[in-house]
This record gives C-alpha cells, sequence and structure tokens, in this order.
C-alpha cells in the first residue's frame, strides 16, 4: 500500500512539475463547478494550471477536467491531492509557487508586439497593440517602411478582436485611424505560441504576418 501512494505522488510530482502558469482573470461557478476565466476569454482544462487568485506573487496549483472544471477534494488523475478549495496538497500543506514578471508577460495575450508583415506593397515594419475597453480586445494595428526602405506608406487602423480556439485569435478592421492612399485595411488570423503572434491574412494566406511581445 506504502509503495502503491509513493508510486501516485512521484507521478504527480513529474506533472505538476510540467503544470502551466495560467493567465489572468477570475474564478466562475455554475450549477456543475467551479472554473478560471482567463482575461483572453479561455479556460484552462486537461491537467495541473498555476493560478495566483489573490495577487501576493505566490500562486497555487489547481486540477481542471477536460470541461475546465476545478477538482476539489478530490484526487487528480496523477494522485495528486487537491484540498476542499481545490489547491494542490502535500501533507496537507498548500503548495505555492513565486509568480514571476516575466513568467506574467509571457503568458498575458493583452500588450504591445512589433515585427514584420509581407503583403501586396511588399514586406514591411508592423506593431499591434491589443488592449480592452469594457468587455471588448481590440488592437490598433500600426504599418510602416522598414529602414532603408520606402516601399510602404504609414498608416494606423484599429480591430476588433475575435477568439476562435485556443491561443487563436481573429483581428478584424474595424476603422482607420490614418489612412495611406490606396491602401485597404486587412483582417488577420493569428496564433499565439509563448509571446509570438503569427498568421496570415484571411483573405489572401500569402499575406504573413508575425511579430514578438515588447
Amino acid at each position: 500500500m506504502k509503495r502503491t501512494w509513493l508510486a501516485a505522488a512521484c507521478t504527480a510530482a513529474l506533472s505538476l512539475a510540467m503544470a502551466i502558469p495560467a493567465f489572468a482573470g477570475q474564478w466562475q461557478q455554475n450549477a456543475n463547478g467551479w472554473w478560471y476565466s482567463q482575461d483572453d476569454g479561455t479556460y484552462p482544462s486537461g491537467g495541473w494550471y498555476w493560478i495566483d487568485q489573490d495577487l501576493d506573487k505566490k500562486a497555487e496549483c489547481y486540477y481542471f477536467n477536460q470541461d475546465g472544471y476545478c477538482l476539489m477534494g478530490l484526487p487528480a488523475p496523477d494522485g495528486g491531492l487537491t484540498n476542499a478549495s481545490g489547491a494542490w496538497i502535500v501533507n496537507d500543506v498548500v503548495q505555492t509557487q513565486t509568480v514571476t514578471a516575466e513568467v506574467t508577460k509571457r503568458n498575458t495575450f493583452l500588450g504591445t508586439y512589433s515585427g514584420t508583415y509581407t503583403a501586396s506593397h511588399g514586406k514591411g515594419g508592423i506593431d499591434i497593440a491589443i488592449f480592452e475597453t469594457g468587455d471588448i480586445q481590440m488592437a490598433q494595428i500600426n504599418f510602416y517602411s522598414l529602414k532603408r526602405k520606402d516601399n510602404i506608406q504609414e498608416g494606423s487602423y484599429l480591430c476588433q478582436v475575435k477568439k476562435l480556439g485556443t491561443n487563436t485569435y481573429e483581428l478584424r478592421a474595424d476603422e482607420w485611424i490614418y489612412e495611406p492612399t490606396g491602401y485597404s485595411m486587412l483582417n488577420w488570423k493569428l496564433t499565439l505560441t509563448d509571446d509570438v503572434l503569427e498568421g496570415h491574412a484571411t483573405s489572401n494566406s500569402k499575406y504573413k504576418l508575425k511579430v514578438t511581445k515588447n
């Protein structure tokens, strides 16, 4: 019996070593249980996630099932134990991890990005600022020529952000801020991997974009 418990504990430790820091967000509840609604519209599921729920720079680890509900007072599939609040415990002690600014930066969709894009006027520079206004996420796109180039006129427009799936978004053109002559606003389908947004225009997959979080 002791050997079985030890094997389960080792398995849990290995799984928890790969636990993912969750985005900023808030806890939600319905008749089926509690889940964690992240600021980018997603929710953790199918594993362990570190969450700093009281913003004290100390995150607790929670297990969410495939439907996104937190296990509370129940053992996880890998043998890890949770208390009545859902936090991972060892010998009845809640386990914590220090939250660093770098981890927070990497796992937040909102923010500013810089990089390059290629469209009908050739390759240029692009900056994207993603922000919230009320309960809507917006993106401001600024494009311009790269150094020692003059193939692109400077321009800027706003997009509404639509979440398509896990870490996949569409930036839907909304209105010009500054419209250069002969240019059209583009919609972009982008995927976030770590702190890199990359994808293509929805109207033409040959138009590419890749930006890195600042």
